[in-house]
């Protein structure tokens, strides 16, 4: 395998191109902020700009269950649908609408080979263990024989 700077990356040819660039732990979108644009943005066209050239690559880019807002009384399906208060837009909804915009812009380029994939989840044995994340603080509880506490979202 071989690594190269990310200018290089428009100069080679790839049959699939995997994007998980992302902030990866819940507290640190508030640091980000709205630089969650910026970022998405930045290497979300730089993969579209490849594809225009290379129309049978395929892009792979890995969305959140973000995209869907806050507030959950049901588990997402077909007929889920976003719920953002668009006259109350914060910083915590910076990266929902970053997903969001980044899903819309490959719905609208038809033709392209582009597969956006939801991640609501992830567990790994690297992950941070005081991460932000249900599954990490979970496991943090087991470990370390302590109770987890959650607390339960009103409407």
């Amino acid at each position: 395998m071989a690594i190269a700077a990310l200018d290089m990356f428009p100069l080679d040819e790839y049959d699939v191109v995997i994007n998980c660039v992302g902030v990866g732990r819940p507290e640190k979108i508030e640091e980000v902020g709205f630089d969650i644009f910026s970022i998405t943005e930045k290497f979300d066209n730089l993969v579209i700009d490849y594809l225009q050239k290379n129309r049978k690559c395929i892009y792979i880019n890995f969305s959140s269950g973000a995209v869907y807002g806050k507030n959950f009384k049901r588990p997402v399906d077909q007929g889920s649908i976003s719920s953002l208060n668009v006259n109350s837009i914060d910083i915590s909804d910076a990266y929902s609408l970053a997903k969001i915009n980044s899903e819309a812009k490959h719905r609208a380029l038809q033709g392209y080979n582009i597969v956006d994939i939801r991640i609501f989840s992830y567990f790994s044995r690297d992950i941070d263990l005081n991460a932000k994340f249900l599954l990490s603080e979970a496991m943090s509880s087991i470990k370390d024989n302590k109770t987890l506490f959650t607390r339960k979202r009103h409407s």
